[in-house]
C-alpha cells in the first residue's frame, strides 16, 4: 500500500506539470486500463451497420441497423468484406455480432460465400471467441445459424445471446 501511495503522490505532482491535459481518477485498475488503452474506435458506419473496435479487450463489434431489410445481396457481401478488412487491420481476439435488428435473411449462396470468403480469414488468425446477439427476425436468425454452423467445427467458441449486454459480458466479464 505504501508503494502505491508514493506512486500516486508522484503522479499527482507530475499531473500539476501537465496543465491542459486530461486527467482522471479511477477506483479500479481495470477501469483505468480501459480508459488508457481501450478506447473504442468507430471504424465504419453505413445505413445498415456500425462496426467498432475496442483495443482494450480486442473486440471487433458489428451492429446491424433495422434498415438492413432493404439490403441487396451484393451490398450484404460488401458489408462483410469491409468487416473482414477491419479484422485484417485490428486482428481481434473476439468478435461480437449484434444481429438483433438484422432483418435480412442470408440466402444459401451468400451463406456459402461467407463460409468460403469471410469466415476463413477469421479462423486463420487469432480470433477465439464469437458472441452473437440473435436476430428478432426468425428468418434472418435461421440463416445466421446455418452460416455459422461451419465455424463451430473449428477451435473457436461461439455462443448466442438474447441481448447485447449478455453477449458483451460473456466476451468481457
Amino acid at each position: 500500500n505504501t508503494l502505491v501511495q508514493i506512486s500516486m503522490e508522484q503522479t499527482f505532482d507530475e499531473a500539476e506539470e501537465t496543465v491542459g491535459k486530461e486527467f482522471k481518477l479511477f477506483e479500479h485498475i481495470a477501469d483505468a486500463s480501459q480508459w488508457l488503452t481501450g478506447k473504442t474506435i468507430e471504424c465504419r458506419t453505413t445505413p445498415y451497420q456500425i462496426v467498432s473496435y475496442s483495443s482494450g479487450n480486442e473486440t471487433l463489434t458489428q451492429s446491424w441497423h433495422p434498415d438492413s431489410e432493404n439490403l441487396e445481396a451484393t451490398q450484404l457481401k460488401q458489408e462483410f468484406e469491409d468487416l473482414t478488412d477491419l479484422a485484417k487491420t485490428y486482428r481481434p481476439f473476439k468478435l461480437l455480432l449484434n444481429a438483433q435488428t438484422l432483418n435480412y435473411p442470408i440466402l444459401p449462396d451468400t451463406q456459402d460465400w461467407l463460409n468460403q470468403e469471410v469466415f476463413p480469414y477469421f479462423l486463420m488468425h487469432k480470433l477465439k471467441y464469437i458472441a452473437i446477439v440473435i436476430s428478432q427476425n426468425m428468418h434472418a436468425q435461421l440463416s445466421l445459424d446455418q452460416a455459422l454452423e461451419d465455424i463451430k467445427t473449428y477451435n473457436i467458441e461461439v455462443e448466442s445471446f438474447e441481448t447485447f449486454k449478455e453477449a458483451s459480458y460473456w466476451l468481457n466479464p
